[in-house]
Parts: C-alpha cells; structure tokens; sequence
C-alpha cells in the first residue's frame, strides 16, 4: 500500500473555491436546482452494491423535513447488479432526483452538494468519498471495510451500518439541519485531504519503493539506523523538554505574569503551523502584540501592535518557552526547520516541501545561521541541507549555537520588519506580515 492507501487527489481541481465559481453556478442553473436548496448527492454506479435502495428510502424520509431538498445522482444505472425495478422507477420520475447521467469530469458536481452519501455494502478504499472531502464536503458513508477508512468518523464525516436506511437517514438529517457542522466538517475534511492524500505523498512513496526494489535494500529513510536516530532524537526530546519545563517553571511563571498585565488575556498565542509531512498543530508561544485595529475593524500593522514587553521577549526568545509543550506532545522536536504558517503550504515548491519530511524545531540550522534576517530563498535552502544531513551530533552542535545566538540576540528580524515578511511563493516578491 502507498501512502494512505490512495493514489491521491488533485487538490487544484477539487477546491472549495469551486462553489463560488461561475461555472458552478451556471451548472445549477442548467439542472434546475434552486439557488436555496439542500442538495445530498451521490456519484457512482446506480448499482445494489451502492445502496442506492437505502439512499432513495433516506431521501424520501428527509424530504418530509426537508421540502424543496434535491437528490443530485451523478453517474447511471448499470446491467450488473442492477437496481430493483421500482427503485428505478422512483429515480426516473422524481422531479426532485437530478440526474446529469455519466459526466466526463465530477469537480464542479460536488460544489453543488451539502452532503455526500456513499451507503455502499462493499468497496476497495474509495476516491469519491477523497475528492468530495477536498471540495469541503462531508461525507457520510457505511462501515463496510474502505469506506470505513475514507472518513474520520465525527471529524470529515459520519460513517453508518450497512443496509441500515434509519441511520443513513438520521446522519444526512444532523448535517442538512446544521449549516455551522458541515462547514466544520468540510473544513476538516479539506485538512485531512491536503495532509494525507496531496499527489506527492503517493509520489513520494512511490519513489521509495522503486529503490526498494531496484537496490534490493530498504530505502535510505526506512532503515534501521533511521528509525533508530528518530527514536533516539524522540527521547532526547522529551526528556530535555521535560527538565527545560520543571527548571524554567518561574521564568515562565514570572513572563506569564508580565504579559497578562500589559496585554491582559490571553497570555499564550495560539496559530496553525505546518508540522511533520504538511500536518497542521497549534504552535504555543507568549504573546507579544496586542489586538489593537483601526476604524474598519483591521488589525493594526505589526510594528504598531508590538509592545515593549514583546519586544523584549523576542529579542530574548522567551516568547518561544512554550514550544516545550508542542516538544512534548511529539507535534515538534528541540531542532528542526522552523513551523512555518499552515497556509504556505500550496506555494511550496516540490524541494522546498521537503523541510517537513522531519519534525519542525524550535530551533534550527537556518536559525544559528541567520535567523530572520535571511531571506526565504537562503532559509530553505539551510533547511533542505538540515534534512539531508540531519545527526544527533548536528543537533548538539546547532543548540550550543542557539545558546550563543539568543545571548548575542542576532537575527531578530530582517531589516525593515518586526517580523520575517510574508512567503508569497516562489519567484513572488515578498512584502511584510506576520511569518
């Protein structure tokens, strides 16, 4: 199995930006489906396999509660395994069941629906249920063995018994009554999609079982010695976390004191960083600007919002203690490539992506050798070299010069910024933001 178990979703054709288009709009319009309705769809085989009876019994339950709602079926009906007679004829006859027949490209279907309904009886490890997720759509789908897997129960969707149309029905209902749950799911889904199932995991594994197999050997990252620094890397995490913590308890109580006088709550900042192969964590620190906008509700420039305190937290790396905690709990390690903002993501190049096949750092190779003061470029080129060269000795080496650093205070900063500017992507020029 490569990757997930997926051969991986084109996350560029199916987007939630989608939904907004004018072509998805003008798909609507041509299929009749009022701009208000609630749409559960289904693409796929109309076969019984799918459990097209339990989808049809579901809908005709929901409508009661749920008048003007559409059935969007995209796909047709088969010989094999076919449908029974009158459930053919309730799909043939619906004015409420749209039914654009085989589509040469599925994308702009799923912008349509608020659900997706997958009540099959038996499958591989289904893509449908992947690609709606990647257009922030939630799916509920059965327990048979690979739909099963294609959801995270509660989390991108629901997953229900086989052939039980009660519960099929119940499920569709929770998510077409609760616009705020969907939207959560979607989003939710999208993540998951993005983190597991991008194209270059699968390429990415499939690299690696080519020189499995043309070398005779295990590719260099799943070799004993790997996994052994890994581990070893692991425990000496925890454990230097673990004192740094305990020793430094009044320091942090002391800066957690300070910043909840002058800025007031909360003491830590919290935001979504890129971690470990693109999987996305809430990075701990102290705060050190506060929530100051302008007339229009905007929050002010950074410059503007960073207080003395911060400041000084900053210049000192106190504001990075915290990251202890996400040491601990195994979402970064003690050295690494920086976490990044999650949204950098899509504007990584394929090399560049490679600074999350190891954990982020609280501190790294492109810190003791610049910090902030680089620019983007000569960062990520100090992280790939990281990552190729990673040692237990490199890690000792880099913490003793973060010592130095952070008492000579290098690098805050680039010039002209209070923080490093925005990554806009490759070939793009950069201007200043919170990084």
């Amino acid at each position: 199995m490569l990757g997930k178990g997926s051969g991986g979703v084109d996350l560029h054709r199916f987007t939630v930006a989608n939904r907004q288009s004018r072509e998805t709009n003008a798909l609507r319009e041509h299929l009749g489906i009022p701009a208000n309705a609630l749409v559960v769809g289904f693409v796929g085989r109309f076969v019984r396999d799918k459990g097209i009876r339990q989808l049809i019994e579901a809908f005709q339950l929901l409508v009661r509660s749920h008048p003007g709602m559409r059935l969007l079926l995209v796909g047709d009906f088969e010989p094999g395994d076919p449908v029974e007679p009158e459930v053919r004829r309730y799909i043939l006859s619906e004015p409420a069941a749209i039914r654009p027949g085989f589509v040469s490209d599925t994308a702009p279907y799923y912008s349509l629906m608020d659900v997706l309904a997958l009540p099959t009886y038996r499958e591989g490890f289904p893509g449908v249920p992947l690609e709606a997720q990647a257009s922030g759509v939630p799916v509920v789908t059965t327990n048979a063995t690979g739909a099963a897997d294609s959801v995270v129960d509660g989390v991108t969707g629901i997953v229900v018994p086989c052939g039980d149309t009660v519960a099929l029905a119940s499920a569709l209902d929770s998510l077409l009554g609760d616009p705020d749950l969907r939207l959560r799911m979607g989003k939710a889904g999208r993540e998951r999609v993005e983190r597991d199932f991008r194209p270059e995991v699968v390429w990415d594994a499939l690299v690696h079982l080519y020189g499995e197999l043309m070398s005779g050997e295990p590719a260099p990252t799943s070799t004993p010695v790997m996994e052994s620094v890994r581990r070893s890397k692991r425990v000496f995490d925890i454990v230097m976390a673990t004192t740094g913590l305990l020793v430094l308890s009044p320091l942090l109580a002391v800066v957690a004191l300070l910043v909840r006088i002058c800025l007031g709550a909360p003491i830590l900042f919290r935001q979504e960083r890129a971690g470990w192969l693109g999987s996305r964590f809430e990075c701990l620190k102290f705060r050190t600007m506060t929530d100051a906008r302008d007339e229009n509700g905007q929050l002010l420039p950074d410059e503007d919002r960073l207080t003395r305190l911060g400041r000084f937290l900053r210049s000192t790396s106190l504001d990075e203690l915290p990251e202890l905690v996400n040491v601990i709990r195994g979402e970064m390690s003690l050295v690494g490539p920086r976490p990044l903002l999650a949204k950098y993501l899509e504007r990584y190049s394929e090399e560049q992506m490679r600074r999350h096949e190891v954990l982020p750092g609280i501190t790294g190779w492109a810190q003791v050798n610049g910090r902030n003061a680089l620019d983007w470029d000569k960062k990520f080129v100090l992280d790939l070299w990281y990552v190729e060269n990673e040692s237990f000795w490199l890690d000792l080496r880099i913490l003793a010069a973060t010592v130095r650093q952070v008492f000579r205070r290098d690098g805050i900063a680039k010039s002209g910024h209070v923080t490093m500017p925005e990554f806009l992507g490759v070939g793009v020029k950069h201007k200043g933001g919170n990084a």
